[in-house]
């Protein structure tokens, strides 16, 4: 008999392990509250930038370009064939600064990606990015450098392409708004022998992974202090066909603005039309996510409660403020839709890949903090390989650790990171969404 893994969690940590696990030799079964792709989930949208730039971070630079190679010479084909559409699209990112000079994550990235012959940099200046963004965005940020070997992935599609093929190899699913839902451990003799869903229902398995995003910490009281989460809203533009043309991915890369300092960043319009702009930064918290409570009276609630999608109307004005600078065509139309995207920040940034201390059989692979979802191809046998006890330069990266100094990701150094709450803030309505900013600027 196979030894059995319970997954708990069907997001990109969740079914990537499921999948490399199947592989090997295991039956991996994964827990859900909600169909899979899940709505809520972080790795649910219709795009997510996937790059290599990590400035001296060597191992997550290795990764992603891994990544991005399993992308264009696996996945893509494959989804092609399934879908009619590629999973990945290699349209470049733009990398805009204010300061010739740059930050120090810009030109550590330039330094660290022409040692790698994978990647294709190139600084540029105004002209050639007025070309590709327009004046008034070049006017603000003309600085900069495209790395080629970079674009997105609809992540909604890739989540439905990894969920298919995990099922294909063997993966089972258990999903459901009480039988998919974590409620509790089983220990037993001083080992985890399996979990308790919110139906009642106990599952045996001999080793269970916590993998539930946004979810983890407050399932898994170990990791409370370790990580949060934060709530990163995201707007979303329906473009007029008068607009389509100039944002295409064939012209228009993904970018970002001078994202050290500002944290804004965007992409190409999508096929359905759809315009996404985002911001890494401080986000907010919520007791959604964050709460105190032990894992199982906290989860009997988040069987059936829904993530809540509005986002803070003080978002909107730091949205509608940088648009009219940067993109004054976008600013002349509605907010179509808005987003709050959830992340599992560690304190430094890193993954948690790792056994759980004092709880044996039991691993964890959670933290994402905004850029886990780019690795989804490769993150898997990553997983895989720290559950086997394998020892590869991820398990020092990843490995349980307490919490020191705070460190920000090297793509938010010149951000704050101290983020609002969000019950202590007005939500935006639809009718602060519409075009008319002369109330919120």
């Amino acid at each position: 008999m196979p030894k059995t893994v319970l997954v708990v969690g069907g997001g990109a940590f969740g079914l990537s392990a499921a999948l490399s696990l199947q592989k090997r030799g295991y039956q991996a079964t994964v827990f859900d509250r909600l169909p899979i792709p899940a709505v809520d989930a972080a790795s649910t949208d219709i795009s997510k930038v996937i790059r290599p730039d990590y400035a001296t971070q060597t191992l997550y630079q290795t990764l992603a370009l891994d990544a991005i190679d399993a992308f264009k010479t696996k996945w893509n084909p494959d989804a092609q064939m399934r879908f009619g559409s590629p999973l990945y699209t290699e349209c470049g990112s733009l990398f805009a600064t204010r300061s010739p000079t740059m930050t120090d994550f810009e030109q550590q990235s330039i330094e660290t990606l022409q040692k790698d012959p994978r990647a294709r940099v190139e600084r540029v200046g105004k002209d050639v990015i007025a070309a590709s963004m327009g004046s008034a965005f070049a006017n603000e940020f003309p600085y900069g450098y495209v790395n080629h070997s970079a674009g997105f992935a609809d992540s909604g599609l890739t989540m439905r392409y990894l969920a298919e093929i995990a099922g294909e190899a063997g993966v089972k699913f258990v999903v459901g708004k009480e039988k998919g839902a974590f409620l509790e451990l089983i220990e037993e003799g001083g080992k985890v022998v399996g979990i308790v869903t919110v139906d009642g229902v106990k599952h045996f398995g001999d080793m269970v992974l916590m993998a539930a995003g946004a979810w983890t910490s407050s399932l898994l009281p170990a990791l409370q202090g370790l990580c949060t989460v934060s709530a990163q809203p995201v707007i979303h533009f329906k473009l007029p066909d008068t607009l389509k043309a100039k944002f295409e991915h064939g012209k228009f890369p993904v970018w970002f603005a001078d994202v050290s300092n500002t944290g804004f960043y965007g992409f190409p319009v999508s096929a359905a039309g759809e315009l996404k702009i985002a911001n890494h930064g401080p986000g907010f918290v919520s007791s959604f996510h964050n709460d105190t409570k032990p894992a199982s009276v906290a989860s009997k609630s988040r069987g059936s409660i829904e993530t809540p999608t509005a986002i803070p109307k003080e978002s909107v004005k730091m949205y509608r403020k940088f648009l009219a600078k940067a993109f004054p065509e976008l600013n002349k139309l509605d907010i179509s839709r808005t987003r709050l995207c959830w992340y599992c920040e560690s304190w430094d940034g890193n993954f948690y890949i790792d056994a759980v201390p004092e709880k044996k059989n039991l691993f964890v692979a959670t933290g994402g903090s905004g850029h886990g979802f780019k690795f989804v191809p490769v993150l898997g046998d990553v997983i895989a390989d720290i559950v086997e006890g394998k020892n590869t330069p991820f398990r020092k990266l990843f490995k349980w650790r307490p919490r020191e100094v705070e460190v920000v990701d090297a793509i938010r150094q010149k951000t704050t990171l101290k983020p609002k709450v969000l019950e202590q803030v007005a939500m935006a309505s639809n009718v602060d969404l519409a075009a008319r900013i002369d109330s919120l600027l």
